[in-house]
């Protein structure tokens, strides 16, 4: 890291700068927090509140899950440089049609992995892990469906993460994992893990929301973007 680090890092001008890339790196600092915090909280609530058994339906429900959001995944991996790329060279046309496009392959991905989850899960489900795994069916397809939530407003957080709105991704971040924290447990007191994979499903689906409408207030999305704060 000391070789590859920029060149004004290893200046006489580096104790100058480095408080600007402290401050810029920690908004990244707090989303990847938020991101560790989300993979684990749902079965950490569900085995405080419930039993073994419920947590091991649940993981496999996740797991299976996860498979929807294959797609975006992927398109997170190859188009965050693109973005900034065009972002950074003032293509406003191009950043639009480029997202729009970007916006419609991760809904059409998650589309036939929900459907498929969907039709087939309560079959294969038991196939693959018993059918004492059978009730990780219902958890499972509300699960795909946030996810699918997800996946209709594209990249979004990627999208504000790379044109400096990083402040702004992570906020969006930790009021949609505070509302799923808060409302998974009443939930799972009535529906059960049901309940608690819809909290999930919704808060992560409210997340991408904020962040694709912040991404047009700020024009990214329509018009010409506006400046960065």
């Amino acid at each position: 890291m000391r070789r590859l680090r920029p060149a004004e890092l290893a200046s006489r001008a580096g104790p100058a700068v480095r408080p600007l890339w402290i401050a810029g790196a920690f908004p990244f600092l707090v989303l990847e927090a938020a991101l560790v915090i989300q993979a684990q909280v749902d079965t950490q609530i569900i085995g405080w509140l419930g039993d073994d058994a419920t947590v091991g339906h649940y993981r496999i429900a996740i797991q299976l899950a996860a498979l929807t959001t294959l797609g975006l995944t992927v398109l997170i991996q190859f188009s965050a440089s693109r973005l900034a790329r065009l972002f950074a060279a003032g293509d406003h046309h191009g950043l639009r049609a480029y997202y729009g496009r970007l916006q419609l392959v991760s809904l059409a991905s998650a589309g036939i992995v929900t459907f498929g989850l969907a039709a087939f899960g309560h079959v294969a489900i038991p196939i693959l892990f018993g059918a004492d795994y059978a009730d990780a069916y219902g958890p499972m397809v509300i699960l795909s469906l946030g996810y699918l939530g997800n996946a209709a407003f594209g990249p979004a957080g990627t999208l504000l993460l790379m044109t400096g709105h990083e402040k702004l991704a992570a906020r969006w971040f930790w009021i949609s994992l505070a509302l799923n924290i808060i409302a998974s447990p009443l939930l799972f007191h009535w529906l059960g893990a049901p309940g608690t994979a819809a909290a999930s499903g919704a808060a992560n689906t409210l997340n991408h929301l904020l962040c694709w409408m912040s991404a047009r207030r700020l024009r990214l999305l329509s018009g010409r973007p506006e400046a960065q704060a």
